[in-house]
């Protein structure tokens, strides 16, 4: 993967410029780019609490139509309206008002290595699941508090139509859009592996739980890399659609098929559907130990080989270490984490 030998010069690659100017651009660019991010998720939670308002004064939730589809009817309100309807359109305009400069392409991206990053997905997600359960378990332990599954019961009684279009279309495209092009473009020039991680790490938290979180956070990292390498945010949308689907989609019909053999006698005999649903779970089970394994070894070759290459920032005066203090030493960032991780309390609550 080769580096960036040179970029379209502006007036912050001039050497009027000064360093001091560069050093404050560099803070400017993350703490607009944070309160940008933070308007948004205020701008969502607050069209969430007036849905609920408006509802409980109207006594949606008494009536029979709502009773009889209240699963699709809360993810229609409380998360299509306020994160694509309202949110995403008004986060555009504030994104509008500060300066970008796109990634330039530089990779090739085939079906081999859509796979490879596929399966680099899977170990993140195993990864980072492992940690939020842990310590949710851990918390569970010292509080004597159960915190239920907000992906579970984001999905409840919904259609699967509906999921495939809120969680293998809708959210892919906004998020990548938001998280990975819209934040890495404006950040993108202090630094691959600073902007990678701002936006991944608040890519974590903005799902506001701990059972998504770290897991979210290592996946924003992958998909990071890959806008950053190619250019191309097409890319890391049909990934981020591959990983949803794999999870929500397939993972559900695996569910179905595990409820329908759970209770079989070992020694009678399986009825064709019996059968066929033990075939689609070894299947599954099958796939992702393969793919988790792959994706490991994967992983650990192109580590060893050294070939995972970011490239700090090109301009004069901005080094690895100054990218990073301008991008988590700003108000805007803190204001953001301190509103994110609130959020993350929050959800740990009875």
């Amino acid at each position: 993967m080769e580096g960036v030998d040179t970029l379209p010069q502006s007036r912050f690659d001039s050497p009027e410029f000064s360093a001091s100017r560069r050093k404050k651009d560099a803070r400017r660019a993350f703490r607009t780019t944070a309160l940008a991010l933070l308007c948004y998720e205020l701008i969502v939670n607050a069209a969430l609490l007036l849905i609920e308002f408006i509802g409980s004064v109207l006594g949606v939730g008494n009536t029979e139509f709502y009773q009889q589809n209240s699963g699709s009817i809360n993810l229609i309100l409380f998360n299509v309206i306020p994160l694509y309807a309202v949110g995403f359109p008004l986060l555009m305009r504030l994104f509008r008002k500060n300066s970008k400069r796109p990634p330039l392409p530089q990779m090739r991206f085939g079906f081999g290595k859509f796979a490879g990053c596929f399966c680099i997905a899977l170990v993140f997600a195993f990864a980072g699941s492992l940690i939020g359960q842990g310590l949710l378990s851990l918390y569970t332990a010292l509080t004597g508090i159960t915190v239920g599954s907000s992906l579970t019961a984001t999905f409840t009684d919904v259609p699967l139509w509906l999921e495939f279009i809120i969680a293998c279309i809708c959210a892919p495209i906004v998020e990548e859009l938001v998280y990975r092009k819209f934040v890495i473009d404006r950040v993108g020039r202090y630094g691959e592996g600073v902007a990678i991680v701002f936006s991944a790490v608040i890519f974590g938290l903005v799902h506001g739980n701990l059972e998504q979180m770290f897991y979210a956070a290592l996946l924003g990292m992958l998909l990071g890399y890959i806008y950053v390498k190619t250019g191309k945010i097409v890319l890391s949308i049909l990934l981020h659609a591959a990983f949803n689907f794999w999870g929500s989609i397939v993972s559900q019909f695996v569910t179905n098929a595990m409820n329908k053999i759970a209770d079989l006698d070992p020694n009678a005999i399986l009825s064709p559907e019996e059968y066929i649903s033990s075939l689609i779970v070894l299947g599954y089970e099958l796939f992702e130990v393969f793919a988790i394994i792959a994706g490991i070894i994967l992983l650990v070759v192109l580590i060893v080989g050294k070939k995972i290459k970011l490239n700090s920032s090109p301009l004069p005066d901005i080094t690895s270490g100054r990218a990073v203090r301008a991008a988590w030493l700003n108000l805007g960032t803190f204001l953001l984490l301190l509103f994110t991780l609130g959020i993350v309390a929050l959800s740990l609550l009875p």
